[in-house]
């Protein structure tokens, strides 16, 4: 048999397999889509859905006026310079601490404490649902006389974050009795 002959075979059955090949991928394709689909679909709102419970929070002012006692109280530095108590933060010494997330006061979960050589506190991470809240602590002014010898002034920052998604704060008050 020439080499000539055989390539003319093979071209005849190429041709003739052509139609049968094409549908055969048609039909996988349409197997394929149908069964993917709803997997693409289901995966598509799963993201949405984690994108939408990853939104950060409102912050709002905590609404609750009985939160009162010896802790810390912090609220935006415009607010504390105009003595307005629009409190933001409160952690209390017995160990209750609160913010305000879309319009709830919600209490928080203290996860770790870390405090310089001298027990002043540098800083807290808590967490309240999916919600991670870490505040650093800079002493302005130890207890004076301004102060009534019980209180120390901190700048507090406040870093909430919800996945990748985080914003800063930046607070001022009074931490002691």
């Amino acid at each position: 048999m020439q080499l000539s002959t055989i390539v003319s075979s093979l071209a005849i059955l190429a041709i003739n397999l052509t139609p049968y090949i094409a549908n055969t991928e048609a039909k996988y394709n349409a197997s394929l889509t149908a069964s993917i689909a709803p997997q693409i679909k289901s995966l598509v709102n799963d993201e949405i859905n984690n994108k939408a419970s990853k939104k950060l929070p409102v912050i709002g002012v905590i609404k609750n006026r009985n939160l009162t006692g010896c802790g810390g109280s912090f609220q935006f530095v415009q607010d504390y310079n105009k003595k307005l108590n629009k409190f933001i933060f409160v952690s209390l010494l017995d160990g209750n601490t609160f913010m305000n997330f879309n319009g709830q006061d919600i209490k928080l979960n203290l996860i770790s404490t870390n405090k310089d050589k001298k027990g002043n506190l540098r800083n807290e991470i808590y967490t309240a649902n999916q919600i991670k809240i870490r505040v650093d602590y800079s002493l302005i002014e130890p207890p004076s006389e301004k102060t009534g010898y019980e209180a120390s002034i901190y700048h507090a920052k406040v870093t909430i974050s919800v996945g990748r998604n985080s914003k800063v704060l930046r607070l001022k008050g009074y931490h002691g009795c």
